[in-house]
């Protein structure tokens, strides 16, 4: 037995501490992702994997059971120290970010599945649908919601026609 005594382990409680962004690698300012909708037809399911067929790209199923696209790439703001170069003028959405929901400090899963390539969403249509992770299982009763249109924006790479020179705000 070591009689070394300049280390003293204390029980520590998670839920006292309160998280900070000190030592971390910035992982909030390393991506972007977008809601899209659930694929439901043909040409939304080949829109998810026209996705997956670019580099940096995810799409996953949140915890809240919607569908997102993920784009990963650095915030050109984010310095070499892992912190942001313009903090009093960053931008509204990363005012709002709560440090807890940081994938650091947060706990439980941030998505129900993922897919990082085509072939893991080829695999994940092959099965059956009641079988997908992430799928709603059937409950007792049935729940009346309203139904909603599907939108007809597709995903494009580039600008097309005369639209593609004017801004939106103009």
């Amino acid at each position: 037995m070591s009689n070394d005594t300049s280390r003293v382990v204390l029980p520590l409680s998670l839920a006292k501490i309160t998280p900070t962004c000190d030592g971390c690698v910035a992982h909030c300012c390393r991506y972007v992702a977008v809601e899209i909708e659930t694929p439901r037809s043909r040409w939304q399911f080949d829109q998810v994997r026209w996705l997956l067929l670019h580099e940096n790209v995810a799409v996953y199923v949140g915890t809240d059971r919607r569908w997102y696209v993920e784009f990963r790439t650095k915030c050109r703001a984010l310095g070499d120290d892992h912190r942001c170069t313009i903090y009093p003028e960053r931008p509204d959405l990363c005012r709002a970010y709560e440090v807890k929901t940081c994938p650091r400090w947060a706990s439980g899963k941030a998505y129900l599945v993922r897919f990082e390539s085509d072939r893991e969403y080829a695999d994940y249509l092959a099965l059956p649908p009641a079988e997908r992770p992430g799928a709603r299982r059937a409950s007792a009763k049935p729940v009346s919601r309203p139904r909603r249109r599907p939108a007809r924006v597709r995903a494009r790479s580039g600008g097309s026609g005369r639209a593609r020179d004017r801004s939106p705000r103009r």
